[in-house]
């Protein structure tokens, strides 16, 4: 079952999604949650919840930049992320990542994004080897691949 439904996710007036309490583990987080727009997804928000796959909606500017010092997506079980276009900025407090603790053998992303906080091991590398370029990489065993858009 897909968690699309907005009473699962919590927000702020300020358009960071700091929650989800639902119990799917494929969610597609929705663009706008009770008239707000996503815009935003704090530390922790997606933390230990067993997701294997989830979808980020186009419009989502940073992932990971609020103070409760716990990667967004921390502690599931995804394998493949894709990072829309409007991200500008993936990070978190030092000792946490975003994506850390996840099995990632994939990440779709844009241009030029900085990504501080990803905490996906070796991909950080091959981003900045790639001229930060957009597409797809692709891990197999140590070594990254990378495909262009």
């Amino acid at each position: 079952m897909v968690a699309t439904n907005e009473r699962y996710f919590a927000v702020n007036e300020n358009g960071v999604l700091t929650g989800f309490t639902g119990p799917q583990t494929n969610v597609v987080i929705p663009s706008v949650v009770r008239g707000v727009t996503i815009v935003e997804i704090g530390e922790g928000a997606f933390h230990n919840r067993g997701l294997t796959n989830v979808t980020i909606p186009n419009g989502v500017r940073r992932i990971g930049r609020t103070s409760d010092n716990i990667g967004a997506f921390s502690n599931n079980r995804l394998t493949s992320i894709v990072i829309p276009d409007s991200v500008r900025i993936i990070a978190s407090r030092w000792p946490t990542s975003a994506f850390g603790n996840n099995n990632i053998t994939s990440v779709t992303i844009g241009t030029d994004v900085d990504i501080t906080g990803m905490g996906i091991s070796g991909f950080e590398d091959s981003f900045r080897q790639n001229g930060r370029r957009a597409g797809t990489y692709t891990r197999s065993g140590n070594t990254w691949a990378f495909t262009a858009r």
